[in-house]
């Protein structure tokens, strides 16, 4: 028979029939368990010393259509559920066009270490329960780099011989669902063929351990550091990790709770991203760490010129006991190769020198400790975690030197920390970004630990904030602070992407428009010519694809791109809602950041860079072009304001803006209930009073087709007011012509 054909003539999927007896109660089909060639031989002996066996459970499926979708509501994936009146199918590769459900009771073996589920085929949506308990959603996008899905079934069966699988498979919007074939699996190695594939399966059956969050099938997440103007960047990932020495190895910072005997460890924590200055480039994640503690790991740059150039990542750790007694915990500094990029960075080698202090990877110096710690241990990888597992029980490993083949090995320093109630306790560490030295001398130990964590710390946040929004640069403020803050957090996110070498060539002139919008026209001309920056406009919509909801776009560059073309045709209330959407759903809340694929759900991380350079760069020119932007000859002030930005009592601000005609000193347009004022900003005011610099009279805005004024909103204009001179007509279009130099434009309903 044909999977999925019914009476509703449905035939996407084609399975062939199964003669086999398949109910929820008291059949299950044998399986023959057969050898599967392995892969990486360094990897597998890593990851399991046993030879892979596989078992194939493609036939004896049970299948039902769904086409209300009541399958979740009625519990189609629970064990008790009589399902003999379900068709009998075999899996195969074709796909099905409407949603149905799968089942099948399997034996685990008894003989195996661990069984796991491998999926081949998979496609469109997915969803995985095992003897009634969720074990996965969407799980299309979860597949390892083979193209499998894996599941660890042992974990999951909670110590039973025998699971339930139940399937809900159907199309999604990157075509139909399927599933081709199924097998149980004693080794991931054939199916997995990348490191980072086989650790998120071995993550699945030991989650309690501190493995990284994309390990765990929860994506990854970070934002970049670097020195302003600098060449050299770094990354902080959402749970606190910082990679180090060209992405060479990652620094965690974790809790060992005394009381409680308990290891708070990066991915199970609950954690919180920020910015310094909600802007600046400087991320601080703070995590709670039970009941009593909570870990802040702030992270900046900062540049060695001697004994030998090179650039630090300096960072520090906070312990704070949120208590009122005292309270004892181990803080674990631990070097280990999971990257917060969603990668493996090859530790081959991990080794503490103690006269310096320093922990050396790849027989290369990467993390300098000014303090002494208490503890101090290496480890490689072997049949598990074996460093995590002794962090885990309170114990430290003796080796100060470990050596692993798969590139797993690992090392922690641990600090005793007493903290006093409501008081806290802060450690700091250095590493390397760039310019790392072959042997660390006497004085290249001494200016590491020299560096002044607090002094540098303001002197980095007082240089980016002459950077990105100096008093040379564009002011703006309007009524939603999160659109506000993301315009000047795209800026330095933009320019920490150019620093790091990360906005190919074909994003040139858009990082260079957005560049000159801002008011970094030095950077922006580095990149292209000036006149190209000013001539670039959006690429042009469709009005279908300007209103679509944005949970359609998986690119969250594209629904800016589709904002700025929605606010420069005027159309400020779709401009609006693509921006409150996106704003909604950044990839890293608090770092106003987005990736450059993200889930259309969540926004969640799905791939590309991230901060991506091309999303900032559009959100800047898309922010600013409502406020302020060229068309023709003219200059159109506030064209395309969402409603909410200009409701009564709000006030839209600009000052010091960079345009293709010049500087304009800005305006200011104040709502009040009867209707709206705007008002030309002076440039010897505004510099008199010190809120910008002095503009020379030859760099003022000078449009040759003057300024324009399309009024926003679509209530009825009854007055319009030019400097106390009543308008005799009310333009249709209500674009407004302003004369030169005006003061104030009154506007009533």
């Amino acid at each position: 028979m044909t999977l999925f054909a019914s009476s509703m003539a449905i035939a996407a999927i084609s399975l062939s029939a199964a003669a086999v007896g398949v109910s929820a109660s008291d059949e299950t089909p044998g399986v023959a368990s057969t050898p599967v060639a392995a892969g990486d031989p360094a990897l597998v002996a890593a990851v399991s010393p046993s030879a892979t066996m596989a078992a194939d459970v493609t036939e004896g499926w049970r299948i039902r259509t769904d086409p209300g979708r009541r399958g979740i509501s009625g519990r189609w994936d629970a064990a008790g559920l009589d399902d003999r009146r379900w068709a009998a199918v075999t899996l195969s590769r074709s796909t099905t066009a409407e949603p149905v459900w799968l089942r099948r009771w399997v034996d685990l073996p008894g003989s195996w270490p661990r069984t796991l589920l491998v999926l081949e085929g998979v496609s469109g949506r997915v969803d995985l329960w095992v003897n009634g308990v969720a074990a996965g959603r969407d799980l299309v996008r979860q597949r390892t780099s083979g193209g499998a899905l894996i599941r660890d079934l042992t974990r999951l069966a909670a110590g039973k011989p025998r699971c339930l699988i139940a399937l809900f498979v159907a199309p999604d919007t990157s075509g139909p669902g399927g599933v081709g074939r199924a097998l149980l699996a004693e080794d991931p190695a054939p199916w997995a063929p990348s490191a980072s594939d086989r650790i998120g399966v071995l993550a699945q059956g030991d989650p309690d351990l501190p493995w990284p969050s994309w390990a765990r099938g929860e994506g990854a997440a970070w934002v970049a550091f670097a020195e302003p103007g600098g060449s050299a960047d770094g990354v902080v990932g959402w749970r606190g990790e910082v990679e180090g020495g060209d992405r060479g190895f990652v620094v965690s910072c974790w809790l060992f709770d005394r009381t409680t005997r308990r290891l708070h460890a990066a991915p199970a924590l609950p954690c919180q991203l920020r910015l310094s200055g909600r802007y600046l480039p400087l991320p601080a994640v703070t995590a709670r760490a039970g009941g009593s503690f909570s870990i802040t790991v702030t992270v900046w740059p900062h540049g060695l010129a001697k004994p030998s150039p090179a650039t630090l990542a300096v960072g520090e750790a906070t312990v704070e006991n949120s208590s009122d007694r005292p309270r004892e915990a181990d803080l674990i500094v631990a070097v280990h190769p999971f990257g917060a990029r969603g990668e493996i960075l090859p530790l081959r080698q991990v080794r503490y020198d103690k006269t310096e202090q320093a922990f050396w990877v790849n027989g290369r110096p990467a993390l300098l400790l000014p303090g002494v710690p208490d503890a101090v241990g290496t480890a490689p990888f072997g049949a598990d975690w074996t460093l995590a597992r002794m962090l885990a029980r309170g114990e430290v490993p003796d080796a100060r030197e470990a050596e692993d083949p798969a590139g797993l090995a690992s090392g922690a320093a641990v600090y005793h920390l007493r903290v006093q109630p409501f008081g806290s306790r802060t450690q700091s560490f250095r590493l390397f970004l760039s310019g790392v030295p072959d042997a660390l001398s006497p004085e290249t130990v001494q200016a590491v630990r020299d560096v002044d964590r607090k002094v540098g710390r303001r002197d980095i946040e007082s240089r980016w904030q002459k950077l990105v929004a100096g008093r040379d640069r564009v002011f703006v403020r309007v009524s939603d602070k999160n659109a506000q803050d993301a315009f000047y957090a795209s800026v330095g996110h933009l320019l920490v992407a150019l620093a790091g070498g990360r906005v190919g060539a074909a994003d040139r002139t858009l990082a260079a428009a957005a560049l000159l919008r801002a008011g970094h026209p030095g950077t922006a001309t580095a990149l292209t010519a000036a006149a190209d920056g000013w001539a670039l406009a959006p690429a042009a919509s469709s009005p279908q694809s300007a209103t679509a909801p944005p949970g359609g776009a998986w690119r969250p560059a594209e629904g800016f791109e589709a904002a700025w073309s929605a606010g420069r045709a005027g159309d400020g209330e779709v401009a609006g809602r693509l921006l409150r959407w996106w704003l909604a759903h950044p990839t890293t809340p608090g770092a106003c950041a987005w990736a450059g694929r993200s889930d259309p759900l969540t926004g969640r991380y799905v791939g590309g860079d991230l901060p991506d350079p091309r999303a900032a760069a559009l959100y800047i020119c898309a922010f600013r072009d409502l406020l302020v932007r060229e068309e023709g000859g003219a200059l159109m002030l506030a064209s395309g304001l969402p409603e909410e930005w200009i409701r009564p009592g709000r006030t839209v601000e600009v000052r010091h803006a960079p345009t293709s005609h010049g500087i304009l000193p800005g305006y200011a347009l104040v709502c009040f209930p009867g209707g709206m004022a705007m008002r030309l900003l002076s440039a010897e005011k505004l510099a008199n009073r010190g809120r910008g610099p002095v503009i020379a009279p030859g760099d003022l805005a000078n449009p040759p087709g003057g300024l324009k004024w399309r009024i926003p909103g679509t209530r009825r204009i009854r007055q319009i007011i030019v400097d106390r001179e009543r308008r005799k007509e009310i333009p249709p279009d209500r674009t407004l012509s302003l004369p030169p130099a005006f003061r104030e434009v009154r506007i009533l309903w």
